[in-house]
């Protein structure tokens, strides 16, 4: 039984920092924790671990524009982060691993707001029939999260200059994974080998999602 609630907000959006954070609350998260962390990154194209950067993301391109380009622990399909978009990530042991219940989570905060939200397929989740989350999943030993992507006023010209592929899925290819458009299938596989494991930025949402529970905010 989960005995403690924890939510800790990023105050950078340096994706290193978000990154490396994400991965050491992994491993510090309690037996019977469960961690909600959310996130920003500025500029950013995020790519799975099984990726191909040069196949997913126009790198020159990205560099002159002052972004970023960062691989993250878990598979599936290159993204692209700015302040338009929030990250969500719930870690939490093995044991108390829920994916339905962690979407019903979203789902519930985004009701908030006045918004219907269904799941689609394995990962995603849309409003009025268009995606505008996608997950992914992690597992080491006992250690789990699940991540994601709240996309709410992402500049979709600047996604299009930088990124070679669209946010979603990602597809086994010769030196590497990549990328696939919607409605392509996959048979993406997460590292555990289960079959799941610049704008303003979103603070309704995030106000929404902020969970009763032990709140830390880093400095």
């Amino acid at each position: 039984m989960l005995e403690k609630l924890t939510y800790i907000e990023s105050n950078t959006t340096n994706p290193y920092h978000n990154l490396a954070l994400e991965e050491a609350l992994l491993f510090g998260c309690g037996k019977e924790e469960c961690i909600l962390y959310l996130w920003q990154n500025e500029k950013t194209v995020v790519i799975g671990k099984n990726q191909n950067a040069w196949k997913e993301c126009r790198t020159e391109k990205l560099e002159r524009d002052g972004g970023h380009l960062a691989r993250r622990l878990s598979g599936g399909g290159a993204v692209y982060h700015d302040l338009g978009n929030l990250n969500f990530t719930f870690l939490v042991s093995r044991e108390h691993y829920d994916l339905d219940r962690q979407l019903a989570v979203i789902q519930r905060a985004l009701e908030h707001l006045g918004l219907r939200a269904e799941k689609s397929g394995r990962n995603d989740l849309l409003i009025n029939g268009k995606k505008f989350s996608g997950n992914a999943f992690y597992r080491h030993g006992d250690h789990c999260y699940h991540h994601g992507t709240i996309m709410v006023a992402v500049d979709k010209e600047r996604l299009g200059l930088v990124s070679n592929g669209f946010y979603g899925k990602a597809s086994v290819q010769r030196g590497g994974f990549r990328t696939l458009q919607s409605g392509e299938s996959d048979g993406l596989s997460s590292e555990s080998g289960d079959r799941q494991p610049e704008r303003s930025a979103p603070a309704g949402v995030r106000g929404s999602l902020r969970a009763p529970g032990r709140r830390k905010k880093p400095g």
